[in-house]
C-alpha cells in the first residue's frame, strides 16, 4: 500500500483524505491519505517521516519552507518560490508547484478569459518575486483560451 499525506498548520478544515481517498478507489490503486498537521517549529524534525511517504501535498505555512529540503524543483515551483506537491522517490523529494495550473483552469471553467490587462487580488508566493505574465511562462495548452 501507498501513503500520500497532506502537510500544513492548521488542518482540521481539510477534507483532503476524503477526496484523495475516494479518487484512490475509483483508480482501483492501494493507498492512503492523510492529514499530517505539522507546526512550522517542527517541520524540520518531521522530514524522515515524509521521506517515508510516496507524496505528499504541502498548503501553508510550508509552501516555502520546505524548498530548501528538496533535491529539485519544477520549473514553476522554482519560480513562484513555492511547492504545492512532493514525490518521494529512494528518499529523495521533488518538488512541484501545480497551484498556477489549477488557477489558469478554474478561471477557464468559469468562462473568465486571461487577456488583456488583469488584476489578481490575493496572496500569492509571486509577490516576493518580480511580476510575471501568466500567459508567457506556462505552456500554451496550460492557458486558458
Amino acid at each position: 500500500m501507498t501513503h500520500y499525506a497532506l502537510i500544513g498548520h492548521p488542518l482540521g478544515h481539510s477534507l483532503s483524505p476524503q477526496i484523495h481517498r475516494a479518487l484512490l478507489a475509483a483508480a482501483h490503486l492501494e493507498g492512503d491519505y492523510r492529514l499530517l498537521d505539522i507546526a512550522p517549529e517542527d517541520l524540520a524534525n518531521r522530514l524522515p517521516e515524509l521521506q517515508t511517504l510516496r507524496g505528499f501535498n504541502v498548503t501553508i505555512p510550508h509552501k516555502q519552507a520546505v524548498l530548501s529540503a528538496m533535491v529539485e524543483l519544477d520549473e514553476k515551483a522554482a519560480l513562484f518560490g513555492a511547492v504545492n506537491t512532493v514525490a518521494v522517490r529512494g528518499g529523495k523529494l521533488y518538488g512541484y508547484n501545480t497551484d498556477c495550473y489549477g488557477f489558469l483552469r478554474s478561471l477557464s471553467a468559469a468562462g473568465i478569459p486571461l487577456a488583456g490587462r488583469v488584476l489578481v487580488l490575493g496572496w500569492l508566493p509571486a509577490h516576493r518575486r518580480k511580476v510575471v505574465p501568466w500567459r508567457q511562462k506556462l505552456p500554451k495548452n496550460a492557458a486558458p483560451r
